[in-house]
């Protein structure tokens, strides 16, 4: 598919994508440059907002650690016009990164999470109890989505921005389990993204779960139970739900001292931890 826009948003100050792109000289690609710096997570915030920038009516984001392979546009636009959705998830191949050179894995990003098919609203939030659950590089989305994709840009640390992402999505999507698209696993030690502690990480996980909880209730719970079992992860659910102080579902799988040491730790950090942003509201799937 040749009928495509690029558009690259630089936010360094010393302007080095410029030169590349117009070393490039293909005038499908246009430069942005960000008078005020954004940091990298405001940058790639940026490029989430759902509607087109170009007037293009599909969009996605490429970013620093995904790279596309041959057939990614046209397959994902066939997908998401026979799907009926609006936002396509698409499986990732992981490469490692930490080798030299990359290798490519025999994982993906989300082939041992999501079954092939529509993902509702409350079954993309009960994934957010196990694991993110979408991954930035994976959405594809007609830009008439209902969804608001772009996340509060007070909001600075880069995996929180993929939960609320993944919470801001308040309408059926579709998941592709074929992999034409690369994610690379890059160590955080090597990354630029801005990363809160993982007290504060986790002080906001409290935060936004319970939100979550509140909205939809046992329905949700009985989901992400679903999921779990079939991931063979119930004590991570359970430990991640004590640590939310979410008492509603029942201890079987966490011990007694593990249980304890749970609640424990939430309590403190519930309590003494300050939320690094309390203002975030999850929004209502209507």
């Amino acid at each position: 598919m040749g009928d495509w826009r690029a558009l690259v948003f630089d936010d360094s100050p010393d302007r080095e994508g410029e030169a590349v792109v117009r070393e490039l000289g293909d005038p499908r690609i246009e430069y942005q440059w960000n008078e005020r710096s954004l940091g990298a997570t405001g940058n790639l915030n940026k490029a989430f907002q759902t509607k087109a920038y170009l007037g293009a009516p599909y969009a996605c984001v490429v970013e620093d650690d995904n790279w596309l392979l041959p057939g990614y546009l046209q397959e994902n636009v066939d997908a998401i016009r026979a799907s009926g959705c609006a936002i396509l998830h698409r499986n990732q191949q992981i490469w490692d990164r930490s080798e030299d050179p990359p290798t490519a894995c025999s994982r993906t990003t989300l082939g041992d999470w999501y079954r092939p098919g529509r993902i509702s609203p409350l079954q993309l939030r009960a994934y957010t109890f196990l694991f993110p659950g979408i991954s930035n590089g994976a959405l594809f989305w007609s830009t008439d989505a209902r969804s608001d994709l772009w996340v509060d840009d007070k909001i600075l640390d880069a995996s929180l921005q993929e939960y609320c992402r993944c919470l801001q999505i308040v309408e059926d999507s579709f998941f592709a389990p074929e992999c034409n698209v690369v994610w690379a696993d890059v160590p955080i030690a090597k990354s630029r993204r801005p990363y809160y502690s993982s007290r504060q990480f986790g002080r906001f996980l409290q935060h936004v779960r319970r939100q979550v909880i509140e909205q939809h209730g046992r329905a949700l719970l009985d989901e992400a139970e679903a999921i779990a079992q079939r991931r063979s992860q119930i004590e991570v659910l359970e430990r991640n739900l004590f640590n939310s102080l979410v008492f509603e579902t029942k201890r079987r799988s966490l011990s007694l001292p593990l249980f304890l040491l749970a609640v424990g730790r939430a309590t403190v950090k519930h309590v003494f931890v300050k939320n690094p942003a309390p203002w975030y509201r999850v929004p209502l799937v209507v």
